[in-house]
C-alpha cells in the first residue's frame, strides 16, 4: 500500500511553516491559537511531520511510550464534569466499569502545504449561502478559517481536508445491550471533488465526493453496496444514493439517505446525519456558538489502530476496551444546534465540541428533548494519518445510553486495511451502471 514510503525509514512532509502559512502570526493555518495556554495545552510546533520508521499498512504509536496521567470513571467523574461532555458523563455513570485514560495532549495536526495556501485564500472569498445551506468560493479544505459562527464551524467540519482519493478497508460493528454482537467488514472507496484542486468550482457541479461501500462480511450482508454522490448544496440538490442487492442482483435509487433516516445496517443505533458525527445539509437546525472551551477528548488513538488490535479485543460487552483508548486535554469550539420550529427529527438538540487543530468534530451529545438527558453522544477517535499528513477518525463510537448497546463505524483493526491516499481512482466507476457490472462479476 504504501510503497514509495516502504523505502525510507523517515520521511519530511511538507507541512510549511508559521510565518508562511498564518495571516495572523497568533494562530495556525487552521484558525486555531498556536500558543499553549501554561498549563496543559502545549504550543502548536506545526504538528506531527514525519513518518515513524517501519510504517507500512498499519500505523505505529509515535507515542507508544507514554502513560496515562490519572483515569476518570463513575468513582471521580463529578470531579472532573468541567472537561467532559454531558454524554461523556452519563456514559462513565451508566457503565462503572469504563473510564478514560488521560494522556498528555499533543497537537499533532498537520496537513500539505497545499492546504494552508487554501486556507489562505478562502479567508478572503468563502461566502455562506442563505440559511447556511452551502458555500461558494471556496475550494479543497474548510472554508471558515476564522470562523465566528456556528453554521461556518460546522461547515469547517464538512468540507474538512481529508485527502483527494482514498481506498481502505474497515470495521463497522453492533454491540446490542443483551451482549449479541454483528461484526461488519466492508471495502470503501472515495473519489474527491471538492478536494481536488485539478477541479474548478464550476466543474465540481455541486459535489463534494463520491463514495461507494461494499460489504465483505457476514454473509447476511456480503456483496451489498452503496454508491453516494455528496452535495454541496443539498437543499438545492439533495444527496444521490444508490443500492445494489446482490440477492436481487439489481441497482436502485434510495432516497432514504438523508437527515434523520436510519444509517443502513446500523440497526437503528445512528442516524444517516449521524455518520462523521455530523454530515449533510444543516438547514433543519438554528446554530449557535457557545464558546471556546477545553475538553478531554479522543486523539492520537493509535493504539486502537496497533496489530495486535482485533475486533473481538476492541469491542467490549457495553463499551469498547477503554485500555485501546487515549483521551486527551485539548481546546474545542463548543456549538449548540436547535432543531428549527416546525420541523421533524428524533434530534431536538445537538451539542458539538469541535476540535481547534483540524475542525473535526470529536465530540457529540444528541438529545431528544431540548431539556431532557443526553440520549445518544458520539465520539471520534482521530489519528494524524502522517504520510500524508490528515487528521482523520480511526473509529467512530455511537453509545445509546437509553437503551443501551453501541455502534461502531470505520474502525482500523488488524484485520483492515488502512487508507490508501495515493490510490489513483477513475471517476466513471463511481456510476449506477459501474456498480451493476461490479455486482454481477
Amino acid at each position: 500500500m504504501k510503497k514509495v514510503l516502504a523505502l525510507v525509514s523517515t520521511v519530511l512532509i511538507t507541512a510549511g511553516t508559521v510565518s508562511e502559512v498564518s495571516a495572523n502570526p497568533e494562530n495556525t493555518p487552521m484558525g486555531s491559537l498556536i500558543a499553549g495556554d501554561g498549563k496543559d495545552i502545549p504550543r502548536w510546533e506545526g504538528g506531527l511531520t514525519q513518518v515513524p520508521e517501519g510504517f507500512d499498512d498499519h500505523y505505529i504509536d509515535p507515542f507508544k511510550q507514554d502513560t496515562p496521567n490519572f483515569y476518570i470513571d463513575n468513582t471521580n467523574v463529578d470531579q472532573h464534569k468541567e472537561r467532559l461532555s454531558d454524554g461523556q458523563i452519563a456514559l462513565l455513570k451508566k457503565h462503572p466499569e469504563y473510564r478514560f485514560p488521560i494522556y498528555d495532549a499533543r497537537r499533532t495536526a498537520a496537513y500539505p502545504q497545499s492546504v494552508y495556501d487554501a486556507l489562505k485564500g478562502n479567508v478572503d472569498t468563502a461566502e455562506l449561502l442563505p440559511r447556511g445551506t452551502g458555500v461558494k468560493q471556496s475550494r479543497l479544505t474548510s472554508p471558515f478559517p476564522d470562523a465566528t459562527t456556528g453554521e461556518e464551524m460546522i461547515w469547517n467540519h464538512i468540507l474538512r481536508y481529508r485527502g483527494t482519493n482514498s481506498k481502505a478497508t474497515l470495521t463497522d460493528a453492533v454491540i446490542y445491550d443483551s451482549g449479541a454482537t454483528k461484526i461488519m467488514r466492508k471495502g470503501i472507496e472515495i473519489y474527491g471533488v471538492y478536494s481536488n484542486e485539478d477541479i474548478s468550482e464550476s466543474k465540481r457541479k455541486n459535489k463534494i465526493f463520491l463514495r461507494k461501500t461494499k460489504n465483505f462480511s457476514p454473509p447476511s450482508v456480503a456483496g451489498q453496496m452503496t454508491l453516494i454522490h455528496e452535495t454541496l448544496d443539498q437543499v438545492l440538490s439533495p444527496r444521490k444514493a444508490w443500492y445494489y442487492a446482490p440477492g436481487q442482483r439489481r441497482v436502485r435509487r434510495t432516497p432514504d439517505l438523508e437527515y434523520a433516516d436510519e444509517l443502513f445496517n446500523s440497526d437503528g443505533f445512528k442516524t444517516v446525519d449521524q455518520v462523521d458525527l455530523f454530515n449533510g445539509a444543516p438547514d433543519l437546525y438554528q446554530w449557535k456558538v457557545i464558546g471556546k472551551t477545553v475538553k478531554y477528548i479522543p486523539y492520537n488513538s493509535y493504539r486502537m489502530t496497533g496489530e495486535d488490535v482485533s475486533p473481538e479485543s476492541l469491542l467490549g460487552e457495553k463499551t469498547i476496551n477503554s485500555k485501546n483508548t487515549r483521551y486527551e486535554p485539548h481546546r474545542v469550539w463548543h456549538i449548540e444546534a436547535v432543531l428549527r420550529e416546525g420541523i421533524t427529527h428524533q434530534y431536538v438538540k445537538r451539542v458539538f465540541y469541535i476540535d481547534e487543530d483540524s475542525w473535526q468534530i470529536a465530540l457529540a451529545d444528541e438529545y431528544e428533548e431540548k431539556d431532557g438527558p443526553v440520549w445518544r453522544y458520539s465520539e471520534a477517535h482521530s489519528i494524524n494519518f502522517y504520510d500524508l499528513p490528515v487528521v482523520w477518525t480511526a473509529g467512530n463510537i455511537t453509545y445509546d445510553l437509553k437503551k443501551g448497546g453501541y455502534y461502531a463505524e470505520w474502525l482500523i483493526t488488524n484485520k483492515d486495511k488502512a487508507p490508501n491516499f495515493d490510490v489513483k481512482l477513475n471517476k466513471r466507476n463511481f456510476t449506477s451502471s459501474a456498480m451493476r457490472r461490479e455486482g454481477k462479476r
